[in-house]
């Protein structure tokens, strides 16, 4: 009786925690600003967009430098709906971009280069903002 109790009670929080890691790390809403990591698929919450980050090359000026110009990310993303495209932004001069009736918008690239600081490639991730224009 008692593992009966135990089970009845454990399970549902057991449930839900791992319900909403999946939401939180796999699960995109339109409209609002979301952390990327690369190489991951992120799926929309309608289903009908799924978004992976291919690459990050990321030139920009690191904090403790003295540069002639601010250098710039630019995010290798692929773009997949009934098909599958490839979409480039930058922090420096195409910080946003439509695709069918999306518009994807590059807000942020993780970490900010630092000289003092060395920065796996692995570590990097964006923040987008997507939105679902009207069709």
């Amino acid at each position: 009786m008692k593992k009966l109790l135990f089970i009845l009670i454990v399970f549902p929080f057991l449930f839900f925690s791992c319900e909403t890691e999946v939401y939180e790390s796999g699960v995109f809403q339109y409209g609002t600003e979301k952390k990327f990591d690369l190489q991951r698929n992120y799926l929309s919450m309608d289903e009908k967009l799924t978004i992976r980050i291919d690459s990050i090359h990321d030139s920009r000026c690191p904090i403790g430098a003295t540069c002639i110009w601010q250098g710039e990310a630019r995010v290798y993303m692929s773009f997949i709906t009934e098909t599958e495209n490839q979409l480039v932004l930058s922090t420096y001069d195409n910080q946003k971009d439509t695709i069918q009736n999306f518009e994807i918008i590059l807000t942020d690239v993780l970490p900010y280069p630092d000289l003092s600081v060395e920065t796996d490639p692995d570590d990097y991730s964006v923040i987008l903002q997507i939105n679902k224009l009207d069709d």
